[in-house]
């Protein structure tokens, strides 16, 4: 954990500040957290605000290596006050360098006697299979791609901390490939539940203007998978009625 600090210069208002930055490393060094900002108080009230920037990072191969390998990496400005901390601006990079998955949203840490989280993500397409496969061989190619980007998202999601304390994940994607099929307007909301995510609302458009709604357990680890606690229909065309679950 490193601090470092200086005085800055005041602020359009005349407000005086200090520049404050903080490092921190915790578990082993597999995660990271850089937060760099000014210190003002106004009206007796202490805020820190400026740039932010959390890395998780891939374990290293070898029992003491650690890779420098960024697993996932969020930047965006913070606030953060007595009452809690707020990431704007944010963007989530996932996924190879390379060719990283993006996503922009918010989060929100309350604090208190009763601690919240609350995180909202609008991400980009996301394609887990080649889609337009036709001959066998193509077939072949994007069953193993399937595989490979399911085992790395199985991967990404197990070495993801858990939150501690109760919270809610929105995620709003405008479409995910699935091998041929591509489903349109994903939203997902979710929330922490002991080791597990519970999925608390899911919908997609599939093709045909075919509405998928349902509710489960997504579980991580070896038990990965997804466990619907109320059924998914099969079909249904906007304007009927929803009433499975």
């Amino acid at each position: 954990f490193q601090l470092s600090g200086r005085a800055a210069d005041a602020d359009e208002s005349g407000v005086p500040s200090v520049r404050l930055r903080a490092v921190a490393s915790p578990r082993g060094g597999l995660y990271s957290a850089d937060l760099d900002g000014r210190i003002t108080a106004d009206e007796g009230t202490l805020e820190w605000a400026g740039d932010a920037g959390f890395t998780l990072l891939a374990p290293g191969s070898g029992p003491d290596a650690m890779s420098t390998l960024p697993l996932a990496r969020v930047t965006g400005q913070f606030v953060a006050n007595p009452d809690g901390l707020a990431l704007n601006e944010a963007v989530l990079s996932a996924g190879s360098p390379d060719l990283p998955y993006t996503a922009e949203g918010s989060a929100r840490l309350e604090f208190g006697d009763a601690p919240l989280f609350s995180i909202s993500l609008q991400g980009q397409q996301l394609r887990l299979g080649e889609a337009g496969a036709s001959a066998k061989t193509d077939r072949l190619e994007g069953e193993v791609a399937f595989a490979e980007r399911l085992t790395g998202l199985q991967a990404f999601l197990k070495q993801l901390p858990m939150p501690t304390i109760p919270g809610k994940v929105d995620i709003a994607l405008p479409a995910l490939v699935l091998g041929d099929t591509t489903a349109r307007n994903v939203v997902i909301v979710a929330r922490p539940e002991q080791a597990n995510w519970q999925i608390d609302a899911f919908s997609a458009e599939l093709p045909g203007r075919t509405i998928v709604e349902g509710n489960g357990v997504l579980a991580r680890g070896d038990a990965f998978g997804f466990r619907a606690t109320s059924p998914l229909p099969a079909a249904s065309q906007p304007g009927w009625p929803h009433g499975w679950g």
